[in-house]
């Protein structure tokens, strides 16, 4: 079956629970993360699949759902009036370094130089990467980043950096700070007296899906999942949510892109989900590969520090083991070696690609990923 696109409308905030321990002392707080990875969408999913299908799910049973049903997303959207996908919003790229001046500063790797495994911690074979000012040349930054950071691009500005990326100013209209944090104080209820019972006093923080002057946000995955429209629950507490389904397609690579890329032989590939990658901040160069004819080589890599999530398992009934992703925003400086049509196949099949290391990882949406130009470029030395 071929991927269909879904909404997920929160009609509350949204509970997304990080790691930190939530029991019955008095004062607790459940918190949540800043965005819902994959793992809480692919776990909707499947669930309202389980539910609407009339299915009784064992051990066995959860492993075949896992391994024949493909979820790929959360990306953040903003609905229009008909409450329709009015907007892409995608996690900012982390070659960028953004100022309260407004000015988008781009990260490119940096000439070795004085850099060597005998003074960091990177291979050999990896750059660091710094700010560039608008001609190519490393600066200085002096000025403070914006309170609060952007979190999101629109559509717009992130396929401008995908195709033209370069040290310039950014409009106001086209970043989106975090979701906004909706925090509640509950009780617990004595179920004799019908009154609140004595310290069971405790806190949720959810995640806000509407912007300035009610706009309202929404979660878009792709899924090849027969499923029907339906108020549910997700993440804690059970928080609604409407499933839609929308004609709206993911986003197709910008124009010429894919061929500036053959023409290059470099780019770059910025993921839209957090990765799962056996050596944390970058993958497997087979991963990366593919099975095409094409060889990878990694030469730098900008990210931020990790996203650690957990979870439970409902078919083993036990928490999941604690897992430490590459963020989204992460970006991979790459040079490839083939002919040119098996590199034009490769960046093809690389846009909207899950490239976790496990496949398990790639059916529950983590590691989407797209790929953006890069010419060899490396920061000029003032």
């Amino acid at each position: 079956m071929a991927f269909e696109t879904w909404l997920i409308a929160p009609r509350d905030p949204l509970i997304v629970r990080d790691g930190r321990p939530f029991n019955t002392t008095p004062g607790a707080i459940a918190r949540s993360l800043d965005f819902p990875p994959p793992s809480v969408t692919t776990g909707g999913v499947r669930s309202r699949f389980v539910i609407q299908q009339g299915l009784t799910v064992d051990a066995r049973k959860a492993q075949e759902l896992r391994t024949t049903i493909a979820v790929q997303g959360p990306l953040l959207v903003a609905l229009d009036a008909a409450g329709a996908i009015g907007e892409w919003w995608l996690p900012i790229p982390a070659d960028t370094q953004m100022t309260d001046t407004g000015i988008c500063h781009r990260l490119l790797p940096l000439d070795s130089g004085g850099f060597g495994p005998h003074l960091s911690d990177l291979s050999a074979e990896l750059a660091p990467v710094g700010p560039v000012d608008s001609t190519g040349s490393q600066v200085m930054i002096t000025t403070k980043p914006p309170d609060p950071y952007p979190h999101f691009w629109n559509r717009t500005a992130f396929e401008r950096w995908l195709t033209h990326p370069q040290t310039q100013p950014l409009k106001a209209s086209e970043i989106l700070p975090q979701l906004k944090t909706d925090q509640r104080t509950h009780v617990q209820i004595d179920a004799a007296s019908q009154m609140a019972a004595e310290g069971m006093l405790f806190q949720t923080r959810g995640l806000q899906f509407y912007g300035p002057k009610q706009q309202q946000f929404a979660l878009a995955v792709r899924t090849d999942a027969p499923l029907t429209e339906e108020w549910a629950g997700l993440g804690g507490e059970r928080r609604l949510v409407y499933w839609r389904n929308v004609t709206t397609p993911f986003p197709e690579p910008p124009a010429d892109l894919i061929n500036t890329i053959v023409t290059d032989q470099h780019c770059r590939i910025v993921l839209l989900t957090p990765a799962e990658w056996q050596h944390g901040f970058m993958p497997q160069l087979a991963t990366l590969q593919a099975q095409h004819p094409v060889t990878i080589s990694v030469r730098a890599v900008a990210n931020q520090r990790p996203l650690v999530i957990s979870g439970w398992d409902l078919a083993a009934h036990a928490p999941k083991p604690t897992r430490r992703l590459a963020p989204a925003g992460t970006v991979l400086f790459l040079e490839l070696t083939g002919n040119p049509e098996a590199i034009r196949t490769w960046a093809e099949d690389m846009w909207l690609r899950c490239i976790s290391d496990d496949e398990q990882a790639n059916r529950d949406g983590f590691g989407l990923a797209v790929v953006g130009v890069w010419n060899n470029e490396y920061a000029r030395e003032v």
